[in-house]
């Protein structure tokens, strides 16, 4: 009484769920198989498609499921994650990985918090994070998706740098402007 599925590529490019289950008579006794065939070729064209998008992306892309205990967000688990993800996540498969005990860098700084009233209430997220560990500043954005979010984390170390390199250079300028009215004062007088 075991269903098999299994997907079959077709000569003509189509690809099949093949599902084989037995066929029971009123009473309960096997007396043969019955064989169905399910088109899915849009469904597997559309998984590659995404699957290319996501991993075409410079950025770290994640998703993640809400995991509940009597309704209450206890944790979320890796739905997904494209390549650029591997940077947060441990070096093995990403689906399944618990956020709070895998991926705990995403869930320090108060974001597990964050994550969970972003599920609860439909909000978007969009801040600027600073991780010690690597010394990297990232751009988080994350939203709702189903009963869970999506994030992308996207590298701004540089950007960061150079508004550093450009808030100190302004300083001196104002410094310099300063000393220059004084100094000026100084002569007319």
């Amino acid at each position: 009484s075991e269903v098999l599925e299994k997907e079959v590529s077709m000569t003509n490019g189509k690809q099949m769920l093949m599902r084989i289950m037995p066929y029971l008579t009123r009473d309960k006794y096997t007396r043969g198989v019955i064989i169905s065939f399910v088109d899915i070729t849009v469904l597997t064209n559309l998984n590659n498609m995404i699957r290319g998008v996501l991993n075409s992306n410079p950025s770290a892309i994640m998703a993640f499921g809400a995991v509940r205990d009597r309704g209450t967000i206890i944790d979320f688990t890796v739905t997904t994650a494209n390549y650029a993800a591997g940077i947060f996540l441990p070096p093995r498969e990403a689906e399944g990985l618990s956020l709070l005990k895998d991926v705990p860098a995403l869930a320090d700084e108060g974001f597990f918090e964050r994550f969970k009233e972003l599920v609860e209430t439909d909000t978007k997220l969009n801040t600027d994070i600073y991780f010690k560990t690597s010394d990297r500043w990232y751009n988080l954005v994350a939203a709702k998706m189903m009963d869970g979010f999506v994030a992308t984390f996207t590298d701004i170390t540089t950007k960061k740098i150079s508004e550093e390199k450009i808030r100190k250079s302004y300083v001196e300028l104002i410094t310099v402007k300063d000393n220059l009215k004084v100094i000026n004062e100084q002569l007319e007088h």
